[in-house]
């Protein structure tokens, strides 16, 4: 039997004139983490301050994403039905 492990979510955050990378960790059942690095030191978060932040500007990122790909969406073009192949004697 195959089961499913972690889920890691990998994003760059620009704060503070700084590229930090974020790693949002998700294991069957419970709710996703938040671990902040910047380069390979692990940032210390203090009063959740920094997750509040994160998880703000991601949600106003993704709905940004999501009202962007409604308004581009390209009508459908009807197409022509095929006509029925005739069979060769």
């Amino acid at each position: 039997m195959i089961e499913k492990g972690k889920n890691l979510q990998f994003y760059s955050w620009e704060k503070d004139n700084q590229s930090i990378t974020v790693v949002g960790t998700r294991l069957p059942d419970q709710p996703m983490t938040f671990t902040f690095f910047l380069g390979k030191d692990q940032l210390e978060d203090i009063g959740s301050e920094m997750i509040t932040q994160f998880v703000t500007e991601l949600r106003d990122s993704l709905s940004k994403q999501k009202d962007k790909k409604a308004t581009t969406k390209s009508p459908k073009i009807a197409k022509r039905p095929r006509r029925a192949q005739r069979r060769r004697r």
